[in-house]
């Protein structure tokens, strides 16, 4: 009858909503994962930039000493 097709419509779009939204939940843990990872990742590449900056400074300075050493 049509109230039974009606009802198994009713069942498999249920289930389809469900599925949907599991998924969506996962992928909003999953955002929320890799925005921390990234977050991490920025502090991760700002520390090597700055020990990058501060090797730089001492070879120049370095070089500068060497070369009033030198006398040039």
């Amino acid at each position: 009858s049509k109230v039974r097709v009606a009802n198994t419509d009713l069942i498999a779009l249920q289930t389809e909503y469900d599925k949907l939204s599991s998924e969506a939940s996962d992928l909003r843990a999953e955002n929320v994962r890799l925005k921390d990872e990234n977050a991490s990742l920025k502090a991760d590449l700002d520390r090597l930039r700055l020990t990058l900056e501060h090797k730089e400074e001492i070879i120049a300075l370095h070089n500068y000493y060497n070369k009033i050493k030198s006398g040039n």
